[in-house]
């Protein structure tokens, strides 16, 4: 597999190892007719520092601030969990995040119709369209060779 990590697995379960480290995917939530379903059950067991202080903020912190650190949410839903997590938030509103505004930014819709000048000698000027352009014959006949993983 890929960066060195090997792949097994076996009637009780899927086991993804690399060196010392082994992620187990050993719990089925659904037996079907050919196998089963597995899952893993992740469980921390050692806290870093750097995870104790992003936690731990017990000076005042902008709204801006924990909006960053919880994920881009709401306003609401960033004081809850800092309440939650006992932070001392300061005084203000959650102002225009520059991330959550290119996250829900929408694509300018294409004119139906062009306003292009047509060219008067011919290939002066070329217009393509790559969505509709076809793959090389090459890369469509290897990904008919490769085997389906349904």
């Amino acid at each position: 597999m890929i960066e060195g990590w090997e792949l097994r697995g076996n009637d009780r379960g899927i086991i993804i190892r690399r060196g010392e480290y082994e992620v187990k995917f050993n719990i089925c939530i659904l037996s079907t007719t050919t196998g089963c379903v597995w899952v893993g059950y992740f469980r921390r067991t050692q806290v870093t520092q750097s995870e104790l202080a992003a936690v731990s903020l017990e000076q005042k912190v902008s709204i801006q601030y924990a909006h960053d650190l919880l994920g881009h949410s709401n306003e609401e839903a960033t004081r809850v969990p800092a309440k939650h997590l006992k932070w001392n938030l300061t005084r203000g509103v959650l102002k225009n995040c520059k991330a959550c505004a290119k996250g829900k930014g929408k694509q300018k819709n294409i004119a139906k119709e062009s306003k292009h000048v047509k060219a008067d000698v011919p290939r002066k000027q070329m217009f393509l369209d790559i969505k509709s352009m076809m793959e090389p014959k090459k890369t469509r006949r290897l990904l008919r060779t490769l085997p389906s993983l349904t």
